[in-house]
Parts: structure tokens; sequence; C-alpha cells
């Protein structure tokens, strides 16, 4: 079974629900309340994904490298439920929505690997009507009502120290099956 690795592209972005755009050059994605100021925000990390319609996944894998944790966050780690859709403001990413998340409230650890399944949610968009190859996958990192300055952050494309985030995807391709129901000029 073939497997491809996909790395995000510098179109990642993160930042607080309130702000007008969102940060694509950060070197750390985060997800929490990021300050004294209440200020709830998370990320979106898109993959772009070169496989047909109907592929059969047999595992996606979300893998992060964690490089900061502060205090005790609350966050959800998932697929986004759109193709193609970038958000461009907080407001935006707030109301992203989720096909299939994990909520994290255990600590991390900076310089640390963490992965995430997402083979239904990946399975479900690839089989979309819409899915054609080249199509964007989203994972998402949302706050889920942390307390005030609790927060994490993940390596963004833009990090120079920790590997960036990566779709690791397992998949069979169905192939066409020939079935012979008679013999002629015998």
């Amino acid at each position: 079974m073939p497997s491809i690795t996909i790395i995000t592209t510098s179109d990642d972005r993160s930042g607080s629900y309130i702000d007008p755009t969102l940060n694509t050059t950060d070197v750390s994605l985060g997800a929490g309340n990021f300050s004294s100021l209440d200020r709830p925000g998370g990320s979106w990390i898109p993959f772009i994904i070169n496989l047909p319609r109907r592929t059969i996944i047999n595992s996606a894998t979300l893998q992060l490298v964690c490089t900061g944790w502060n205090g005790d966050p609350n966050i959800n780690i998932g697929i986004y439920e759109r193709l193609n859709t970038m958000p461009v403001s907080g407001a935006d990413l707030e109301s992203c929505t989720f096909l299939q998340y994990y909520n994290r409230t255990l600590k991390m650890y900076a310089g640390t690997s963490y992965t995430w399944d997402f083979t239904t949610a990946v399975q479900g968009l690839v089989n979309y009507a819409s899915w054609v190859a080249g199509s964007t996958i989203a994972a998402l990192l949302k706050d889920n009502n942390s307390p005030v300055d609790n927060s994490a952050s993940f390596a963004s494309f833009e990090n120079p120290t920790y590997a960036k985030p990566q779709l690791i995807i397992d998949y069979t391709i169905p192939g066409v099956q020939f079935q012979i129901v008679g013999v002629f000029g015998l």
C-alpha cells in the first residue's frame, strides 16, 4: 500500500478570533486564550492532496511538533469540514467547524512530536462529490474555553527548528476489475 507525507504550505495561519487578518509568517501556530486581554484563537493548517476521488484511505495521521505550552489550555485539534476554503480573518477562523476532532487538555512538551488519527475525516472528504486531485484539506487548532493566558503552540511551515506540520496518508487506489462473461469464436 503506497503512502504519502504531505507537508503544509506557507499558507498556514493563526490568530485570535478578533483579529481582522490572520498571521501567515509566525514560526508557531497557536490555539488557546492568548493574553490577559481574553483573546481566544486558533490556527488553520492546509494540505494539498493529489489523490483521486474515492481513493481508499487506509490511514491518515496528522503530526505536529509542540513548540510551547502555557498553563492549562483546552484546545480542539481536528479536520475542517470544508474543502478548498481558507479563512482570512479571526472571525472566519472562529466560524470554521470540524468534521472530526480531538479535545486536548493534557500537557504537551516543546520539541515533542504528537499525532492524531484522522482516517475517517480524510476518507469522508475524499468521497465528497466536489473532490478532485489537488484539493486542500485543512487541520484546525481551536480554543475550547481555555482560561486567560493558557495556550499551546506548534511548529509552522516557517519554523526553522522543528518539523513542519505533516499529514501522512496510507492509501489504495481502487483498480478496474475485468470479468470474462463469455468466450467468442471457439
